[in-house]
């Protein structure tokens, strides 16, 4: 059985910077943890959150982190609540989907 080792990414709407983790990200960790419960063939690497930025550009520091994180092979895998979570540039989203992921 193939071990997955994996990245959550987490991203909450662009409206206010706030202090503490925002609602939005917490129930994204809540219902990713959910679903992870059973699952013996995954193993979660690190969770990635920007909280507060936008998802219409993919000038994130913690995406930029994942993207590395791919690149060095240190994740097999990343899972999101949405796929909007990732980005609301569905071209770009398309892009990471198709060509980036197959490639690692």
């Amino acid at each position: 059985m193939k071990k997955w080792i994996l990245g959550i990414y987490r991203r909450r709407l662009f409206d206010e910077k706030i202090e503490e983790e925002s609602n939005s990200v917490v129930n994204q960790k809540k219902l990713i943890d959910d679903y992870l419960v059973d699952k013996d063939d995954i193993m979660i690497y690190k969770d990635y959150v920007d909280d507060g930025y936008t998802g219409t550009d993919f000038d994130r520091p913690r995406y930029k982190k994942m993207l590395n994180d791919i690149r060095k092979k240190k994740i097999n895998g990343v899972i999101v609540k949405y796929l909007s979570r990732l980005g609301r540039n569905y071209i770009e989203v398309g892009n990471f989907i198709d060509e980036i992921v197959p490639q690692y």
